[in-house]
């Protein structure tokens, strides 16, 4: 939003804080949520950005479907059209987004979702490589780290610690 004062002079305010600062790269929130909204099976869609270790943030989509949706194909239709610091790297798929009563998206409670998330994610692949996980669950997250959100470049980010 752009404020003028009396004296001239013009501020910009409101979007600043919703940037996605990805490690120099900005990622603006709203331009991923309009192209994820196109998407044929993609009723509602909201983009955040949640923080690493490393002070930056990964790009996040939190996604009502319209049916059956592959993230994996969803994340080929963004690449297809957007940069590629500006495909989300994390797609959550959810029955529908927090909102206050006036219709506001929560984007505070998806972050504090993530952080949980992220935490329960960092939990399991230090349990992993300590050998701490039961047999069964390790066996899991080897096979299937895709399935918890986590993809090469988070585990590059893992493996950096």
């Amino acid at each position: 939003m752009l404020n003028w004062f009396a004296d001239g002079a013009l501020t910009l305010t409101g979007r600043k804080k919703l940037l996605i600062d990805t490690g120099g790269k900005k990622v603006d929130p709203f331009e991923v949520e309009e192209l994820l909204t196109t998407h044929p099976q993609v009723a509602e869609a909201v983009v955040l950005g949640v923080p690493t270790r490393t002070g930056s943030a990964m790009v996040k989509a939190v996604v009502v479907p319209r049916g059956d949706l592959d993230k994996e194909e969803l994340r080929r239709f963004c690449a297809a059209a957007l940069a590629d610091f500006k495909v989300p790297r994390l797609i959550e798929l959810r029955a529908a987004i927090p909102k206050t009563a006036t219709g506001k998206i929560l984007r505070k409670e998806l972050l504090a979702d993530a952080s949980l998330v992220d935490e329960l994610r960092s939990l399991l692949v230090a349990l992993v490589r300590e050998g701490a996980a039961p047999p069964e669950l390790a066996d899991k997250a080897r096979r299937s780290f895709s399935s918890f959100g986590i993809d090469s470049l988070i585990i590059v980010e893992l493996n950096a610690l």
